[in-house]
């Protein structure tokens, strides 16, 4: 029995068996996450020191929007927004090699409007192994934020000068996520001012088929978008034992002030390209909507997918999780997990990769004082 490459990042092949979680890194007899064990809540992202004796009451230290990658080799990449060069917001990045021993974090972004909201991806082209989109936000008028790419050979090494705009014009562009399926790079994001013509939020794509070398004009998912709401915050990506992508999205009133409110449930969708769409299935039912559920990400254990996201518990924000299968039983919310609970850390933004150890995951999320936490847990 041979060991491949499945060409899919972070996921293993065993030929000639389905497909699994592999427990021995290919190539060798050692796995670099074999000392991993549960752990509890912990600071992942370093001391933010920006407003350490500076006198001023206004200064704020920011650690968000965490993005985290699990590489083929095993690598962990973790992307996140700071500001802790004294400078406008920009994106920075720490690795692991083995989860529990991180580098120091490198500036990836040197721009002199705010970088928000990344996510960074494994997909091999001619000239990149990583690929990253975020939003960048004018910090003077006109005000407009836009979507960006940029690509790296190693993951660590980021050239400012090849930093693209998917995005252009008097635009409100939010929240992108990026994916790679059937060899083409598909970038997610909603729009509020310039594109859409609803009235409402309504989520857009932008696609590669040459590596990010060029990119499509924004087409809007009239398959996703309601008529009336707003739609926001797509995440999207592959269950297990499956090639179909899954999307999961906010869709909330289009009265409401904005994503964090009582009106937002969660949806979720599949697709085969990732251009066209069906489902818009609830993740869950709010009746009457009393409970802020936003900010959504999915992960896969093999034998089951849970959605997790914010929820308002309270006046704190609370990460919980529920499992695919409930959602398509109509259970909810019967078997949702309150994850803050269990770790005492309240915050929002769950991102939650496999590690290469058989059952082991890492999960990442943003605190209520803005650090980028973590915790190693068992599924």
């Amino acid at each position: 029995m041979r060991c491949a490459r499945s060409g899919r990042a972070g996921v293993f092949l065993l030929v000639g068996l389905p497909l699994v979680t592999f427990a021995v890194a290919c190539g060798g007899d050692k796995n670099p996450h074999r000392d991993l064990i549960a752990t509890d809540a912990a600071q992942l992202s370093p001391d933010n020191t920006l407003c350490d004796g500076s006198g001023d009451p206004d200064c704020e230290e920011k650690d968000e929007d965490g993005a985290l990658l699990l590489a083929e080799d095993g690598t962990f990449y973790l992307i996140w927004i700071s500001n802790r060069d004294a400078a406008n917001d920009d994106l920075y990045l720490i690795r692991s090699s083995d989860g529990i021993a991180w580098g120091d974090p490198v500036r990836i972004t040197t721009h002199v409007d705010a970088d928000w909201y990344p996510t960074l991806i494994e997909y091999q082209t001619d000239s990149a192994r990583f690929h990253l989109v975020w939003m960048r936000q004018q910090i003077s008028a006109p005000f407009a934020r836009h979507i960006y790419y940029s690509s790296s050979a190693d993951g660590i090494t980021w050239d400012t000068s090849t930093e693209v705009a998917l995005t252009n014009g008097l635009v409100d562009d939010f929240v992108p996520y990026l994916v790679e399926q059937n060899d083409t790079l598909l970038t997610y994001f909603d729009n509020g001012t310039g594109l859409t013509t609803s009235g409402s939020r309504d989520i857009y794509l932008v696609r590669s088929a040459d590596g990010g070398a060029t990119w499509t004009d924004p087409e809007e998912l009239d398959d996703i978008n309601s008529a009336t709401e707003n739609d926001s915050f797509p995440f999207v990506a592959r269950r297990a034992f499956s090639n179909d992508l899954t999307m999961v999205w906010v869709r909330y009133s289009a009265a409401a002030p904005n994503y964090v409110d009582a009106t937002t449930d969660l949806y979720f969708a599949t697709s085969q390209d990732g251009v066209s769409w069906g489902g818009n299935f609830t993740v869950n039912i709010d009746i009457p909507d009393t409970t802020v559920d936003t900010i959504p990400s999915f992960y896969s254990t093999g034998t089951e997918t849970y959605f997790t996201w914010l929820q308002g518990v309270g006046s704190e924000p609370h990460i919980v999780e529920f499992p695919i299968s409930g959602s398509l039983a109509g259970t909810y919310p019967d078997g949702l997990v309150d994850i803050t609970q269990e770790n005492g850390v309240p915050g929002w933004s769950p991102r939650v990769v496999r590690t290469l150890k058989n059952g082991f995951f890492m999960r990442i999320w943003v605190s209520e004082d803005k650090k980028i936490y973590s915790q190693i847990f068992e599924r």
